[in-house]
């Protein structure tokens, strides 16, 4: 008797608790099928965070798509887990409906605000992300976006609009600065620590108009290179002669005087000496800027990759069962290009007839099992017919007998299904054959685009 109120008193304790955690979420779940296995739940949670990401949720409906990755991130820890097995797929079926609704609002709006995105993607594009600053400012600009993100859905104050695409258009002109003068902001801070404005005054403020002036260019031309690439050269051997002769000017025991130390540089250095410098020195930023972007986007990639192999090989593996379920007397199923082809062979319908023959029922409710499996956006009945009398009627008959076998679909599925009449155009047998020409009296179910990842 104590062991049944202690398991009552868990039970009950366990359930409250579950009522206590659903009550904070703000969405009903949207559960999985409990056939599939934790790594499938993962793989199709990887599809989902990566369509939401890729629809800019992360802005235009940032709630719920952070709440599905706060949980989807928590998921990803626990898939390997062998207890809390119940858990798991409730914390699933939350962050499945997260995401869902994130889709659904990120794609009411992203027309709306197409070209604010834009502006945001050619930013990032630029390297926004690849410089502290310019990330920062990339990063405040999302969060006004994401603040003003619930009346994309109505009428946007055109001057917030165009103020928020400007913003973006902003940090990609100091993307595009920060890319190509990193090389001038560099020598700029290393000579400011040597005071380089009241050693050599004239070098330096030649230095800061060349830069000034570049970085104009780059303003008034931001993705045309050639229209600002010789004022940035300018810029980068102005900086490379402010280092020498700050270098010549601290290296001497005793005072050198700007002019003596220019003389001194120039007879040492020549102009070639300086392009190859600058490369080399662009380079080595280059290099040492990229290590750590790198880094980041080098973990972004190999989970991408993984996510998308884990994907691919789960998905190959589904097709395999679902080829596999079916018997020779039921169907040929093959796989064509991203489709997977059922060629119905449970039933043929009769001579002159499209109606649906009697224990069709089974092998409809199993395809349609396997659509859903599949996650199939879209099944396509093609009908056929053999070659005995006209050819425009059998057409017609084609398209019927398609029709009733998409009608017994659709009263399986929710899945978009579309027809098409083949006619006697693709007999499996000769027609010629009396006795065996039934077999083209068919129907083929394809399952359109389920390989495509």
């Amino acid at each position: 008797m104590k062991n049944t109120k202690t398991i009552f008193r868990t039970t009950a304790l366990v359930a409250s608790f579950s009522l206590l955690v659903s009550c904070f979420h703000s969405v009903e779940k949207k559960e999985f099928n409990t056939d599939l296995s934790k790594q499938d739940v993962m793989q199709r949670l990887d599809n989902q965070y990566y369509k939401a990401y890729g629809l800019h949720a992360d802005l235009l409906a940032s709630d719920s798509f952070e709440e599905g990755s706060e949980i989807y991130k928590e998921l990803q820890e626990e898939v390997n887990e062998t207890d809390n097995t119940e858990e798991f797929y409730e914390d699933a079926a939350y962050a499945n409906a997260y995401f869902t609704k994130a889709v659904q609002k990120a794609e009411s709006k992203k027309e709306l605000v197409k070209p604010i995105l834009e502006a945001r993607i050619n930013a990032v594009r630029a390297g926004a992300q690849d410089y502290e600053d310019t990330r920062e400012a990339l990063e405040e600009v999302d969060d006004d976006v994401i603040a003003f993100s619930e009346n994309f859905s109505k009428t946007l104050n055109p001057e917030t609009f165009a103020g928020l695409q400007k913003d973006y258009l902003s940090v990609e002109a100091d993307a595009v600065k920060r890319t190509q003068l990193n090389l001038v902001y560099n020598v700029l801070d290393q000579v400011e620590e040597k005071d380089a404005e009241d050693l050599a005054p004239k070098t330096y403020n030649s230095t800061i108009q060349s830069l000034k002036t570049a970085e104009n260019a780059i303003a008034r031309n931001v993705r045309n290179m050639d229209a600002y690439s010789d004022e940035v050269l300018r810029a980068k051997k102005s900086a490379v002669l402010l280092q020498d002769v700050i270098g010549v000017i601290t290296s001497k025991e005793s005072d050198v005087a700007e002019d003596v130390a220019l003389d001194i540089v120039k007879k040492d250095r020549k102009l070639m000496d300086y392009n190859s410098r600058i490369s080399q020195m662009d380079a080595e930023l280059e290099s040492a800027n990229t290590v750590m972007s790198s880094l980041s986007m080098e973990v972004a990639m190999n989970e991408n990759t993984i996510s998308t192999l884990k994907s691919k090989e789960a998905r190959e593996k589904q097709v395999k069962e679902v080829i596999a379920s079916f018997s020779d007397k039921e169907a040929n199923v093959v796989t064509k290009g991203n489709d997977v082809v059922i060629q119905v062979t449970a039933f043929n319908f009769p001579f002159n007839s499209s109606e649906l023959p009697s224990g069709a029922d089974k092998l409809i409710a199993k395809v349609s099992e396997s659509a859903e499996k599949l996650k199939a956006d879209k099944v396509l009945v093609q009908g056929h017919a053999d070659s005995t009398g006209d050819q425009a009627y059998n057409e017609k008959l084609s398209e019927k007998r398609a029709e009733t076998v998409a009608k017994a679909l659709r009263d399986q599925t929710d899945i978009s299904i579309d027809t098409e009449a083949v006619g006697e155009r693709s007999p499996i047998i000769g027609n010629d054959i009396k006795d065996k020409r039934a077999m083209n009296r068919r129907v083929d179910i394809i399952l359109k685009d389920v390989m495509a990842l």
